[in-house]
């Protein structure tokens, strides 16, 4: 009889500590999925900032001066993820859409695109992700240079926005520096 109730006795604490265990573990997984996330977020934000805010006007004899439009920009980088730092270099992010999800694409020059983003898109909206640019006035525009008026090469920041399932996220990145080329001695020589 002892023995029986030693065998059951021993069988809960079992139980007990298997579901413990079993508990412990579960809450480990979801710490170490939601870590990772952060991580690549944060990776992400770090990318987009440093990019985006390494931006610098182009002199027009470059011939690379800055281009945005709601999907997709094209300009000079201080700042590049791949190249040297401090040298200016053609970077384009782009957004593509493909299988539900929406996909943030990097390039440097003419190198192949590098996934920097993806995420679920929300299918209940119609733009699942876009570039706006704002002016120094703080109007919003979804192309730059805007069609008509003067503006500087630069807009003064850019919003990346993105809607995905797990819910809209954006990125405001002011552009530091100046906005318009510096005017040099090449730019009053008459051209031949």
């Amino acid at each position: 009889m002892e023995v029986l109730v030693v065998v059951v006795l021993t069988g809960m604490v079992s139980t007990l500590l298997i579901q413990g265990l079993s508990y412990v573990l579960n809450l480990r997984i979801r710490f170490l999925t939601r870590a990772e996330e952060q991580t690549v977020t944060i990776l992400q934000t770090h990318w987009l900032t440093k990019v985006t805010a390494g931006l610098m006007p182009s002199p027009t004899w470059d011939g690379a001066p800055f281009k945005g439009e709601a999907a997709r920009f094209t300009g000079l980088s201080l700042a590049p993820l791949m190249g040297m730092q401090g040298v200016p270099t053609p970077v384009t992010l782009e957004w593509r859409f493909e299988n539900g999800n929406i996909i943030l694409q990097y390039s440097e020059g003419k190198s192949k695109p590098w996934e920097i983003g993806r995420w679920e898109r929300d299918s209940g909206t119609e733009e699942a992700a876009g570039f706006i640019y704002l002016a120094e006035d703080g109007s919003s525009y979804k192309e730059w240079p805007p069609p008509k008026g003067m503006f500087p090469q630069l807009p003064r920041a850019i919003i990346l926005e993105v809607r995905a399932v797990r819910g809209p996220m954006a990125w405001l990145v002011a552009m530091s520096g100046c906005h318009d080329p510096i005017p040099s001695a090449m730019d009053a020589a008459p051209r031949i």
